[in-house]
């Protein structure tokens, strides 16, 4: 993209480039940090970077997906999620109904 965006003259010019505009403060340094659950440090897929981290973590990487946080806050309502650990980041402002995660919340041991 940016080559992209170098060879057609779109890099510093006002509604131009490639930086995306996401919802939350550093939600894209959090995803390159490995949040997501698809995904491993430095935005590497994890069934393409498996090999890598495992030998370099010295650890197995499960093999099931992790939970996205609407998968969360549905397993928290269901009772199957009893913690959630949250560092700068608003998830009753953020999520569009907070009245279903407030409940979802209610029913966790630990937030």
């Amino acid at each position: 993209l940016v080559n992209l965006a170098l060879l057609t003259g779109n890099i510093g010019k006002r509604g131009s480039g490639v930086n995306p505009l996401r919802g939350q403060n550093n939600v894209q340094g959090a995803a390159h940090m490995g949040c997501d659950p698809g995904i491993l440090t430095g935005s590497i897929a994890v069934e393409e970077g498996r090999p890598l981290f495992e030998n370099v973590w010295k650890t197995n990487i499960p093999e099931g997906r992790g939970l996205n946080q609407l998968q969360m806050m549905d397993a928290a309502a269901e009772g199957k999620l009893k913690a959630l650990w949250v560092i700068g980041y608003d998830v009753l402002l953020s999520n569009a109904n907070a009245a279903e995660t407030e409940r979802a919340f209610e029913k966790m041991d630990f937030v």
